[in-house]
């Protein structure tokens, strides 16, 4: 079951975690992150006050897209959550990414980064 505890344990377990839609990380294509839906917490505890919080901010966009997802991953002890695009195609997402001044996009099922 898809809940904020769990949402929380995976991103500490296991670095990161996307979901949306009561599905949860994408088998296929690659995540590319959407300008200006991002949040950063500082010396993340654990808790899921910060994710609710984010969720409730941007729910109604996310399931209003096939599309859209959360996303949450850890580095250096502080918790990242964006909203990223699933793009089929590597060549269109990293010149989405590009385009959107992004670094990398996630390749889903690989499980790895790959840089623009």
């Amino acid at each position: 079951m898809l809940t904020l505890e769990n949402v929380a344990r995976q991103t500490m377990t296991n670095g990161g975690f996307t979901w949306a839609r009561s599905a949860n990380n994408p088998l296929f294509g690659f995540m590319v992150a959407t300008p200006g839906h991002e949040m950063v917490v500082k010396g993340w505890d654990g808790s899921t006050a910060p994710i609710a919080s984010f969720v409730a901010e941007h729910i109604l966009k996310v399931a209003a897209s096939d599309s859209l997802w959360f996303g949450s991953w850890m580095e250096n002890g502080d918790l990242y959550l964006d909203i990223s695009e699933n793009i089929a195609d590597m060549g269109e997402a990293l010149k989405v990414g590009r385009e959107r001044g992004e670094i990398s996009v996630w390749d889903c099922e690989l499980g790895k980064v790959v840089y623009c």
